[in-house]
């Protein structure tokens, strides 16, 4: 993404373990980039009812937590979703302890 000094920046830093919800300067950058795709008709479409139910689902949630401006380990948790590394236990807690 633009950063308006000719670099790019990413809305969750590969630096930062976690994405800031609370954060909303990445706003702005996103619905310059979506002028683009607005403008060029082709890409439209209406998706499938599983598509939509999800994106509703992960929009509700990104709301949920933008208004609780929580910190969230979400590449943690979408490598642990799809086997990649396992989601370390927060400090005092046994990992696979229920």
């Amino acid at each position: 993404m633009p950063d308006g000094g000719g670099g790019t920046r990413n809305a969750c830093s590969v630096s930062s373990p976690s994405a800031t919800f609370g954060d909303r300067a990445f706003v702005p950058v996103i619905r310059e980039e979506a002028k683009a795709m607005i403008a060029d008709r082709e890409t439209w479409h209406v998706p499938d009812v599983e598509t939509l139910f999800v994106q509703r689902k992960v929009s509700g949630t990104a709301l949920l937590a933008a208004r609780l401006k929580a910190k969230v380990d979400v590449r943690g948790l979408a490598a642990a979703a799809v086997g990649g590394e396992a989601i370390l236990p927060r400090q005092g807690e046994v990992a696979g302890a229920a």
